[in-house]
């Protein structure tokens, strides 16, 4: 950043959006500046905070929980309306971020934007089919499901003039169960391997599975076999120890500083075997 030489501070969306379509030098948006304090790139000329666009929120409404995209992680961590998703997953996610300084200025939009392979947030986000909303211009939006967001780096597949501005969660049913379970060599260090997993039981039996695995791989993904293998039949011992052993076969793990690809893969079954008893404990615990 030493060739920053302008930083605006919009108070419309739209006039955010203009400003970064009308930028004659290399433009990047600052929210929590976390990311932006570590960059490298000094052909960057000018930002564009976002803080002041009324993004930072967390509402329930329409069967829907609404998080605005500037909305801080410890701010999500402590929400009511985030804890009731799942058994709380969104909440203790974002609790295991970092540090509380950290998370006080990490926003979920920036954590999911700026995507690194340890990121935490888009393993929930994928295991409770999110939604992305991004305003693509001064007038137009688009909402995308969290799978298409991920299928590649965020800030490759978005235009310099576009903002993610809401990531929108379904309602949970009340007869259902969802677990976060993380690895790291020290508590809110990078993730090793992290997984999500939400199920729903009906009559007995699994009506809907998401298995969702982050850290392993380049980028975060659902194990789409283990919830096939999940779904139409009861959440038994067994049947959760092939679907962990099937996500080990099948999620493509890389060497990192953090451990080899054989370790992460051993990480993958033992984290899914644990999120999915987890929620097979929760649902009979809501009998």
């Amino acid at each position: 950043m030493k060739n920053l030489k302008f930083f605006y501070y919009p108070d419309t969306l739209q006039g955010a959006v203009k400003l970064l379509k009308e930028q004659p030098v290399k433009t990047e948006m600052i929210a929590g500046g976390t990311s932006v304090a570590l960059s490298r790139d000094s052909s960057v000329e000018a930002l564009v905070d976002i803080t002041r666009l009324g993004l930072n929120y967390i509402k329930a409404e329409g069967g829907y929980v609404k998080i605005g995209a500037t909305t801080p992680l410890q701010q999500i961590g402590r929400s009511r309306a985030a804890n009731k998703l799942a058994n709380g997953i969104v909440s203790q996610c974002a609790m295991e971020v970092a540090s509380r300084p950290l998370r006080n200025v990490i926003t979920l939009g920036g954590n999911i934007v700026k995507l690194k392979t340890w990121t935490d947030m888009p393993t929930v986000l994928l295991c409770l089919d999110a939604q992305i909303k991004i305003q693509e211009d001064e007038e137009e939006e688009k909402i995308i499901p969290a799978e298409d967001f991920f299928k590649q780096y965020p800030k490759k597949s978005l235009k310099p003039h576009q903002i993610v501005t809401e990531i929108i969660f379904p309602m949970t049913m009340e007869n259902s169960g969802g677990a976060y379970c993380k690895f790291s060599k020290t508590k809110g260090d990078y993730a090793v391997v992290s997984v999500g997993c939400y199920i729903e039981v009906e009559d007995g039996v699994c009506s809907l599975a998401r298995v969702a695995i982050g850290s392993a791989s380049p980028l975060p993904s659902r194990c789409v076999d283990a919830e096939i293998l999940l779904e139409s039949k009861p959440l038994e011992e067994k049947i959760i120890k092939q679907a962990a052993k099937l996500c080990r076969d099948s999620v493509k793990t890389v060497d990192s500083l953090w451990g080899s690809a054989r370790y992460r893969s051993i990480l993958v079954e033992r984290l899914v075997n644990r999120a999915l008893t987890s929620c097979m404990e929760k649902i009979n615990a809501n009998k």
